[in-house]
Order: C-alpha cells, then structure tokens, then sequence
C-alpha cells in the first residue's frame, strides 16, 4: 500500500468524522474552552522489515517475515479549543520511538529511532472509547552492523525524513489516566538500492492528561 494510498484514506476519514461534527455537537462540558495537554509512553511492538546477512559482507536484505522487535514510544499531545469549530478534533502531537530488541539473529545490532510529530483527529462524542487517526512526520534513523565500503568508512547508518500514517483509541480508566492502542505504517523511501522501506507496528501505553476528564454522564 503507498503512502499515497494511505494518505488518501487519511483524509476521507477525517472528512467523514468533520461532516458529522457538524451535525453533532455533543463534546462533553470542560472540554469546550480549555487547552487539553497530556503526555504518555508505552511499549512498541514492530515489524523492522530489515535483516543482515552473515559476515564479511554484512549485506542488506529488505522485506517481510524477518521477526519482530520491542522498542519504547513516548508522546505528548496539545489539542486544539480555539478557533473554528471543526479544527477542536485536531491535536498537535509530538512522538519519538526507539526500537532496539529482539528480533531475529540478523537484527541483532539494529536500531530504528522516529523523533518528529504531526497531528490527530479524534471522535471525542463518546464519554470513555475515543479513536483516532493520525499523521506523523519524522527524523528517521537506522543504524546496523557496519558494512564494508571501499575507499570510505564503514556504513553503520542512514537518516533521512519519514511519513507515517496510522490511528488506533484512547480508553479513559480516570479523570487523568487514559491507556491507548496505537499502529503506526511508516514509509522511509528508497533505501540501500532497494524498494520502499516500511516499518510498522503497534504501541500500548498509558496517557496522562494535565486537565482532568469530566465524568462521564449517565
């Protein structure tokens, strides 16, 4: 699937969830006019589609059925009360993941860092349950066993700018503490000669919210 495929879903998503805000207005009394700021971590589970072969050569192979690997996630999100009122879905959120164990033997020395950040639109008409989707732009930086390069310095690494496109949900256990479920499909381009480059996985953690929730009305 491209990511411009992916995009595309994104935004009709986005779309359908704005056309029926319009038509329903129900956002819980104390979320209206504050500025809700939270921040979380949890545990990632990925798919790195990337393993090394054995020595000299150390070479590169990109795809699937690789292994898994567990990494650590960490965000904070800023949601939007100002303003229109169909930009209140919105939240600016910043993210950064690290993924560093496990796997197979040919992923041994590999690390997939994220840092960057984009933004979510949530379904807030439901009191405990709120899905989203999400767009994150990104740093990416992987680093492997080096690999021999004649006439340079071994390559151990590679940076470049990452789209990732994804959505999961929000479940409220408090008026401050959320657990949520995320995936997250990334596209890293072109990479060591070979197809598009692309990640994905999932995230469980917990969130905590500076403003508290209002309860619930039964």
């Amino acid at each position: 699937m491209t990511f411009r495929l992916l995009t595309r879903l994104f935004i009709a998503a986005v779309l359908v969830s704005a056309t029926g805000s319009v038509f329903c207005q129900t956002v819980y009394d104390g979320e209206k006019s504050k500025l809700p700021l939270s921040f979380g971590g949890g545990l990632s589970n990925f798919e790195p589609k990337f393993v090394q072969g054995a020595p000299p050569a150390n070479s590169i192979i990109i795809g699937n059925g690789f292994g898994r690997m567990w990494g650590i996630t960490g965000w904070a999100d800023a949601g939007l009360r100002f303003g229109p009122t169909f930009l209140h879905p919105f939240n600016i959120e910043l993210q950064a993941r690290s993924v560093f164990a496990g796997g197979s033997a040919g992923q041994g020395n590999l690390n997939e860092t994220t840092l960057g950040g984009g933004a979510t639109y949530t379904w807030r008409h439901f009191p405990r349950f709120r899905p989203y989707g999400k767009y994150i732009g990104s740093i990416g930086l992987i680093s492997f066993t080096a690999i021999p390069y004649p006439g340079h310095r071994p390559y151990s690494s590679d940076s470049r700018f990452t789209n990732a496109v994804g959505g999961g949900f929000d479940y409220r256990l408090n008026r401050r503490v959320w657990v949520r479920a995320d995936y997250e499909y990334q596209l890293w381009g072109g990479i060591f000669g070979q197809s598009e480059f692309s990640p994905q996985g999932a995230t469980v953690g917990l969130m905590y919210h500076l403003i508290k929730s209002p309860l619930p009305q039964n």
